[in-house]
């Protein structure tokens, strides 16, 4: 079951598959007593499959498998709560000014014994106006605004974080998600039977596979952190000439050609470790990355979810009989179109005619015709993207060629 991240749908379907398993086991050992089973359907747990043997269990076990589109979005989720937590004002502060307001009428005194004995002193109600207006200006309320440890604001330039940075995390440990399963997929071993003289597959070890992906997962967020001990930074990139981590990259080229060096100065400043350690901590957990192994998607389950939308806004209430309606005609019109309504109009009295059919063709052509033109401009822009890089790849190496010192 691939799944957005509801675990209680998950636990619900689960737990339902759990006790049809413990009925059939139940009925097979011809326990066939009505309470026992009332029983089942109100005590059913996980714990209970321990009842069940291995086979079974492998064979009917619901397993979850997280759409590693929504796992993405969980960075940003994260980095929002982060933001709201580290940026803005900090709670107002209150001064109490009592003790200016007091020297001040210590100095007003003072001035009044220096007066001249004929000159006429102020009344007493002017007095007790002055000092209700100082009253009201004992407390001064001030706002700062949230800064870290290094003494400068969580978002802003360069060195912090910025919305494209933001991005960039986000899309690197989408990516890193999914390389590091077509790494896993690559690595699996193919052996050869030698009595039957056939190939087959075995895959790699689970724990294995994820302990590559963490590595993956956490050289997507370490390589944007600056730390002291550069090799600590970069000690789970990939290595080798071809390794997209400039640092590892730097390693097997002359001093002339590194990069490093400048990119690092675009990079987060090493107090953001200690702020988005949990973050990864959680992000790299390896009961999530066990769920992502096979990099299933949900996109069908999402085109779906459009169509319905496309007919009942989601942003606003609709009652049971309308949400099951739009789902029916939803799933008609995801299946097989336009045309799909065809038999939904007959059973429902409605006449069908060459008016009406040449209008549900035609918006199916159109919709195929639509998606085929988004294919086309889609594999355009890729080879477009691919001979660019074809000539920059040619271009960096005729510079290797020729320069001062080179021979």
């Amino acid at each position: 079951m691939i799944s957005d991240g509801d675990s209680s749908a998950y636990e619900s379907t689960k737990l339902t598959y759990i006790k049809k398993l413990l009925k059939g086991f139940t009925l097979s050992n011809n326990l066939n007593n009505d309470l026992y089973s009332d029983l089942i359907d109100e005590n059913t747990n996980e714990s209970n499959l321990s009842q069940l043997s291995p086979e079974q269990y492998e064979a009917n076990v619901v397993i979850k498998e997280d759409c590693i589109n929504h796992v993405k979005k969980r960075v940003s989720t994260h980095l929002k709560t982060l933001k709201n937590r580290h940026s803005g004002f900090e709670k107002p502060t209150e001064e109490n000014l009592a003790p200016v307001i007091d020297t001040a009428k210590d100095s007003e005194v003072t001035n009044d014994e220096s007066l001249d004995s004929n000159q006429q002193s102020p009344s007493e109600d002017d007095t007790n106006i002055s000092l209700l207006a100082a009253s009201t200006r004992r407390v001064v309320t001030r706002r700062r605004r949230r800064r870290l440890a290094d003494g400068k604001m969580y978002g802003g330039g360069v060195d912090r974080m910025a919305k494209l940075m933001e991005r960039k995390l986000a899309d690197s440990y989408g990516l890193a998600i999914r390389q590091s399963g077509a790494t896993i997929k690559s690595t699996a071993v193919i052996l050869l039977d030698v009595i039957t003289k056939s190939h087959f597959i075995v895959d790699l070890d689970p724990d294995q596979a994820v302990l590559t992906m963490q590595r993956y997962c956490r050289a997507a967020f370490l390589h944007n952190i600056k730390q002291s001990d550069r090799e600590l930074q970069h000690a789970c990139c990939p290595t080798g000439l071809d390794s997209w981590c400039s640092y590892q990259r730097d390693k097997h080229v002359s001093p002339s050609q590194r990069t490093d060096h400048v990119k690092d100065t675009k990079r987060l400043d090493a107090v953001f470790l200690d702020i988005l350690t949990p973050m990864i901590e959680s992000l790299t957990d390896p009961s999530l990355l066990r769920r992502c192994l096979r990099g299933m998607t949900q996109n069908a389950n999402e085109s779906i979810n459009s169509v319905v939308w496309s007919i009942l806004s989601k942003a606003k209430y609709h009652g049971y009989q309308s949400v099951r309606g739009a789902a029916a005609i939803s799933s008609i019109l995801f299946n097989r179109g336009r045309s799909g309504l065809v038999k939904f109009f007959h059973q429902a009295g409605i006449p069908i005619t060459e008016n009406l059919l040449d209008a549900l063709l035609e918006k199916d052509w159109k919709r195929i015709e639509k998606a085929e033109n988004y294919v086309q401009r889609s594999e355009a822009i890729r080879q477009r993207k691919d001979q660019q890089r074809i000539h920059a790849q040619i271009e960096a190496d005729e510079e290797m060629d020729y320069g001062s010192g080179l021979f």
